[in-house]
């Protein structure tokens, strides 16, 4: 312990709890407060939901959407022409 007392930085670890990598953590949750993506992601969900339930009135080979936020999924009917 007296060698890390001497030089604080000598043992950096990813998962070890340091302080520098506390500060950024508590930097980066700081940031992540003021900007608060996940308003516009909202935002954003409503209107790709809203194109893509017009894209399936329209078309019929768009079978299903289903989506939880930005998080969409699309089922498609594949037409086999022989």
């Amino acid at each position: 312990m007296h060698g890390f007392d001497i030089h604080p930085l000598i043992h950096l670890c990813t998962f070890g709890g340091h302080d520098v990598g506390c500060l950024v953590a508590a930097a980066a949750l700081d940031e992540y407060e003021q900007i608060k993506p996940w308003q516009n992601a909202l935002v954003q969900c409503a209107k790709i939901i809203n194109e893509l339930w017009s894209a399936q009135a329209s078309d019929d080979r768009i079978k299903s959407l289903n989506g939880l936020g930005l998080l969409i999924s699309l089922s498609f009917s594949i037409l086999t022409v022989f």
